[in-house]
């Protein structure tokens, strides 16, 4: 199942990023994230960022990315991610300003982006996170 999310707010990214990823925490169990890429405003976001220029992916914990997708300091126009439930990957993010997505192969996305008022769904994943074959791996 892999979806487009069009609905905007009035957050400094300009879309609810964060009611996205309260939804996927609330459906799926899970205390850490992995970041494939993040670009954005805020000395977190930045420091993320340039960890990645080393590492394909990074681990925080989903308190911190709460705070930060939730924050008017610091803010994201480009962020992939995913959770990992039940040994199933669940990807989600904003592609550069334009729209949130979510991906998974995990029937209960749907329940997810049924709260939000313009998705589209498609067929076949579109790879805005980096490959799972994860190298160099830091964690926080």
């Amino acid at each position: 199942m892999n979806y487009t999310i069009h609905d905007r707010n009035e957050s400094p990214c300009g879309y609810p990023l964060d009611v996205l990823f309260d939804r996927i925490l609330t459906s799926f169990s899970a205390s850490d994230v992995w970041l494939f890429r993040v670009n954005g405003y805020g000395f977190t976001v930045n420091e993320w960022d340039i960890r990645l220029d080393e590492h394909n992916a990074i681990q925080v914990t989903t308190d911190i990315l709460t705070t930060i997708l939730s924050s008017s300091i610091e803010w994201t126009y480009n962020l992939d991610a995913g959770i990992k439930s039940n040994n199933t990957w669940i990807f989600f993010g904003l592609h550069d300003s334009s729209f949130m997505y979510l991906e998974s192969s995990l029937p209960e996305v749907e329940s997810i982006v049924s709260i939000f008022e313009t998705t589209e769904s498609y067929s076949d994943p579109v790879t805005f996170h980096k490959k799972l074959s994860m190298p160099t791996i830091s964690e926080t």
